[in-house]
């Protein structure tokens, strides 16, 4: 039992948190004078709270009457029952930080301060609130560890610093000189003595002991991981009215306060000062340094406490061992572990995303043991929480229903967690931004603003309007200028919604300019009501965006931001409470604001700074779930679980970086008890090693995705490879220790291959620790493999197993086949086809299969919208702007009018270069159209429909179409783009097929000849027979056939390459792997890449039988010119 002492403080010391707990349980069933009164019980964090009442109703059934605390809360609540004290510390980091920005905006006093004025002379207010920010948590530091030096400084005295070997004095004694000069002007502020209101609390209770009634009588405080020397103290002062129980975490049993860590140790020795100093435990040694230091100041003291003993089973595992020998202060010895034993591991990947996705593969593993852990039973930590959130959605999230682990992610900002705070954020940040059209679009793809503007669904016609319309940033001319650019309202909002309006006003057909400018966009009927509500909400940032442009004050800016709130937000039931605490958070705000800052007005860069900062800290910290918890690395400090994961665990990224402030006195200064950074991040990492009871799981990212080279781990992860590997190694007694220790590494180290997909995964033979659930993987490697071997391949290794390469041939055999079979037979209706349809179809197969037959597709709007206006025009702009002028210019118009309708459009830049590519491109398309115009001066024949009867493996068959551009010398086709690009190539596959239908149909007094003009090139397909061209149709309907059912292996550029460049299959990959950083290859069509998925290689034996069945007989009948 814990030994009273005459001040009423009990130390009870453990190893094992479940064990403190225990004692707490049975200490508060003690009964108290009072049976009303609530037992006080200090927490470290809200993890533990909910840790401790559910521990407490386990042992007693229920946990009521039970009042648990913060230590700092506590003790000012407390204070408040005998001061008169504001409810809120006028000392807390997000008070003081307005105080002090108010007296930075003091230009007299930072004048008066040189060290302090050379911080601030190129900042503007967002640099001075940031820096009062700064300010403020280091004050709230110095409340906290250096209350004397506050109370020096307000009597007016001079600090003493000690002096940095590489520094001189000067600049310490001029940053305490600033610096106490701030806090003299902050005491003023608050009107205070100087005195901390925990020494006047003292005074008044030492005064009269008989007023001590309000006090309890007890207080239990419960496994802090560290408690500040004032506070200490003050614990200690309050035990003198107050029974005080300190249950303390210690991770030794033994005295372990002079140990070093070996490094450390070593210098000792050089020195002649290692007396009375030793390692004892490595990895406590370089760990435990925070807690050491905690631990230290706490007997310091000088009361007796209770270690409590252990009373479960000598340990057998790795990992139990390694807790054993911290326990004890010493090192491990272990020699030789069970072979089955997987209990610490380090695994090793390529990626975070990977890493999550091993873990994931892992947890499954797990759950189909013997001996399954629960869900609740499972912690996964992470140095960056924010970065891991969205790939464990991802993974975890899309799982199949038969993987699908329960997750829930904590300690995220708020502004990622809660809608309502992540579309106030966007917006303001919108308003004081550029305008882009892509930033603009993105907020509207939050649901609670898009329900606000009533343009819920509504995304891919907006998408469509602002991209028809050409607009790529900034509200007007005005705007653009204010950014000391020209006053240009083209591609601006104004510029892309008088467009649209117009387009809404006239006829749908109008080609020619309203005034300077072309419609866009064609709303009509109820979409109208949907391009009006666009407009509103632009209007709606506009207005909002003025108002950002002047400084408010506390009320202004509340102002400003319900006003946000009411015209932005539409929040649903299931939000409401998101809205609350945004709500609520920013009243803090402005309420801080309004009584700190003394009424000053500030910048809107300093509000949404401030209001960032307000809603972000209002989600952080963690609680357990009986889920999976991933959270940050302290987010479940010292709570027990069965099974504790530490991913991302990178160099670098763990411990955090340790530098402190070049301001910060403390640092130049140190004393035990010091909150160091460094130090409290490698305790965390002991600590969770401690907390683990039966595994103890660590990734990070070990190689490059790009080379496949090493990368090293976090420094804690390397040494608890050191240590393991340096006990381990004494079981390999033959080797030398370096070849030992490297064996040991290589068992605890398991490295992943880069794919997720890799065979490695599923070989019958390989590393079980690594065995994936992915079933459809599995299947895809099954058939690549049945595949490969049925034609004899399967010794090809490099063929067989590229999916861990990057080679292009595996893309098509990732993932599961899309097509295993071919689909059932269609109905008759397919068999009814139109001319229009079959050329569609071979202009690409697979995309016809998939929409037509399967309705599968993809986003319209995969693209992003510009964030910047072009100053070159792409060859796809002047495509589109020949598209529009060609039939002016066809019509006659003259050449003013065709270059204003050019000049009126959004293809090309507005300005000096952007005339000049107009009228290049106007020079050359006047040219196409003089080539082109003595062909078309015949008038066209009246249009006329007709259809071919055929019959296909027993199957009635039916090829319809219209001629509407049909002339008595034949058809005259004609499109301005590349005779070689894409679509030149659609567009002659397109002209060769209707030829052969006009000469399947062979009218009268037609001379059944197609004439084909396009920019670069001019051809034309001959006559032929009557019965072969209704074979050479049959035989592309046969095709078709094929390609309703399956994906056709005819791929129109690669089947062109390869017949002009006479059968060889070289040309044809050439082109289906021809593209670049500027042009896609054929190969990379999504429809491609999805209909192919899981199969072999596409040119093969079926690719080169479908192109000389399309493209030998149209190379045949092709007669090219030489005028083009």
């Amino acid at each position: 039992m814990p030994l009273f002492s005459h001040r009423m403080m009990n130390v009870t010391m453990s190893h094992r948190l479940d064990t403190l707990a225990a004692r707490l349980a049975a200490r508060l069933g003690a009964s108290m004078a009072s049976p009303f009164a609530a037992e006080e019980v200090i927490v470290p964090s809200a993890a533990m709270r909910r840790h401790l009442s559910l521990a407490l109703a386990d042992t007693s059934g229920i946990c009521a009457n039970v009042r648990f605390s913060y230590l700092a809360q506590w003790f000012w609540e407390t204070i408040r029952k005998v001061l008169p004290v504001a409810a809120e510390s006028p000392y807390a980091a997000d008070v003081l930080s307005w105080r002090i920005f108010h007296i930075l905006e003091d230009g007299d006093f930072v004048a008066s301060h040189p060290r302090l004025a050379n911080w601030l002379k190129r900042n503007d207010q967002a640099g001075r609130f940031e820096l009062a920010a700064t300010l403020a948590s280091l004050f709230e530091a110095y409340l906290t560890y250096r209350p004397d030096w506050l109370y020096a400084w307000f009597e007016g005295k001079t600090l003493t610093l000690p002096r940095p070997a590489k520094k001189g004095g000067k600049v310490e004694e001029a940053d305490a000189a600033w610096q106490a000069a701030l806090w003299r002007r902050i005491e003023a502020q608050t009107g205070s003595d100087g005195v901390h209101p925990g020494v006047r609390f003292f005074e008044v209770l030492e005064a009269g002991r008989e007023k001590a009634g309000f006090l309890p009588e007890r207080l239990s405080v419960f496994c802090l991981p560290a408690i500040a020397p004032q506070y200490l103290q003050m614990l200690e002062k309050i035990s003198e009215w107050v029974e005080v129980d300190l249950y303390v975490l210690n991770p030794c049993r033994e005295f372990w306060f002079d140990v070093v860590p070996e490094k450390r140790l070593a210098v000792m020795k050089k020195t002649g000062q290692e007396t009375y100093h030793e390692t004892g435990n490595a990895l406590l040694a370089a760990w435990g340094k925070q807690t050491q230091s905690h631990l230290s100041l706490l007997m310091d003291l000088g009361h007796d406490w209770d270690f409590l003993p252990d009373t479960g089973n000598p340990a057998v595992s790795l990992l139990g061992r390694l807790q054993e020998a911290v326990l004890a202060l010493e090192e491990p010895a272990l020699e030789a572990i069970a072979p089955d034993d997987r209990s610490v591991e380090v695994h090793v990947c390529h990626s975070l995303m990977r890493e999550v996705e091993v873990l994931h593969d892992q947890l499954l593993a797990l759950f189909a043991s013997d001996d399954p852990p629960a869900p609740g039973d499972i912690l996964v930590v992470t140095p960056d929480v924010d970065t891991a959130a969205p790939l464990v959605d991802a993974v975890f999230g899309n799982a199949p229903s038969g993987a699908r682990i329960p997750y829930r992610i904590m300690g995220r900002a708020a502004n990622r967690i809660n809608p309502v705070a992540r579309a106030v954020m966007d917006i303001f940040a919108l308003a004081a931004s550029r305008f882009t059209a892509a930033d603009v679009y993105d907020l509207l793809l939050q649901p609670l603003v898009a329900k606000r503007f009533g343009l819920q669904g509504a995304a891919d016609q907006v998408y469509g309007w602002l991209e028809e319309a050409g607009i790529c940033w900034g509200l007007d001319g005005e705007q653009k200028r204010s950014l000391s650019l020209p006053m240009d309202d083209s591609r601006s909002f104004h510029d892309g919604f008088y467009r649209l309006f117009l387009a809404y006003a006239l006829p749908a057909d109008a080609r020619m300019p309203f005034g300077t400018r072309l419609p866009a966009g064609n709303p009509e009927g109820t979409e109208a009501a949907q391009l009006g509500s666009l407009w509103h909400f632009i209007r709606c940032l506009s207005r909002l965006s003025a108002s950002l442009e002047k400084p408010e004050d506390a009320e202004g800016w509340r102002e400003v931001f319900l006003a946000v709130l009411d015209d932005f937000i539409c929040p649903d039931t299931a939000q409401l409470e998101d809205d609350l605490a945004v709500r609520q958070a920013a009243g803090r705000l402005f309420d801080s604001m309004g009584m700190n800052g003394r009424g000053l007005a500030v910048d809107a860069d300093v509000m949404r700074r401030a209001l960032g900062q307000a809603l972000d800290e209002s989600a952080r910290g963690a609680v357990p779930s009986g889920a999976v918890t991933i959270t940050a690395m302290a987010g479940l400090r010292n709570l027990p679980y069965r099974i504790v994961c530490a991913i991302g665990m990178n160099d670098g990224a763990f411990p955090g970086d340790a530098s402190p402030l070049e301001f910060d006195l403390m640092a130049r200064a140190p004393r035990a008890g010091d909150m160091q950074r460094r130090d409290d991040d490698r305790n965390i990492f002991l600590d969770l090693l401690l907390a683990a009871r039966e595994r103890f799981y660590i990734s990070y990212t070990g190689k490059s995705v790009r080379d496949n080279t090493p990368v090293p781990p976090s420094v804690v992860v390397s040494e608890l490879l050191d240590t393991i590997a340096r006990a381990l190694a004494k079981g390999h007694p033959g080797l030398p220790v370096p070849e030992a220790e490297k064996l040991v590494r290589e068992s605890l180290v398991i490295e992943h291959p880069l794919q997720v997909f890799s065979r490695r995964y599923f070989e019958p033979d390989g590393d079980t620790r690594i065995r994936s659930h992915h079933a459809d993987f599995c299947r895809a490697l099954v058939k690549k493999a049945e595949a490969m071997a049925a034609l004899s391949l399967a010794a090809d290794t490099a063929l067989i197993d590229d999916t861990d390469g990057d080679g292009k041939d595996a893309a098509w055999h990732r993932g599961a086949p899309f097509f295993s079979a071919p689909l059932p037979e269609p109905d008759a209706a397919w068999r009814e086809v139109s001319l229009t349809g079959l050329a569609q179809f071979f202009a690409n197969p697979s995309r016809f299969l998939l929409q037509n037959r399967m309705g599968v597709s993809f986003p319209a709007n995969a693209g992003e919208l510009p964030v910047n206006e072009p100053f070159v025009a792409s060859r796809l702009d002047a495509w589109q702007l020949a598209d529009r002028l060609l039939p002016l210019l066809l019509q006659g118009r003259s050449m003013d009018e065709v270059l204003a309708a050019a000049q009126a459009g959004t293809e090309f830049p507005s300005g000096m270069l952007g005339q000049a590519g107009i009228i290049e491109e106007l020079d050359a398309l006047v040219g196409f159209v003089d080539r082109i115009r003595d062909a078309l001066s015949p008038d066209c024949l009246p249009p006329f429909s007709v259809g071919l009867e055929f019959d296909i493996e027993g199957q009635p068959w039916t090829l319809e179409g219209v001629f509407t551009e049909l002339r008595e010398n034949g058809l005259i086709l004609y499109r301005y783009v590349d005779a070689d690009g894409d679509s030149g190539t659609r567009f002659t596959l397109s002209a060769w097929i209707t030829h052969l239908f006009l000469n399947a149909v062979a009218p009268e007094d037609v001379v059944c000849k197609t004439a084909c003009h396009l920019m670069n090139a001019s051809f034309s397909f001959v006559p032929c027979d009557r019965d072969e061209a209704r074979q050479l149709l049959k035989d592309l309907l046969g095709l078709y056939r094929t390609g309703l059912n399956e994906p056709l292996r005819f791929f129109p550029l690669s089947a062109r390459a390869f017949i002009e460049g006479n059968g060889n299959i070289g040309a044809a990959r050439r082109k289906w792997d021809s593209g670049n950083d500027r042009q896609r290859s054929e190969r990379d069509d999504v429809f491609y890449r999805l209909a192919l998925r899981g199969q072999d290689d596409p040119l093969d034996d079926f690719f080169v039988d479908c192109a000389r069945r399309v493209m030998e007989p149209m190379n045949r009948l092709m007669k090219r010119h030489d005028d083009a």
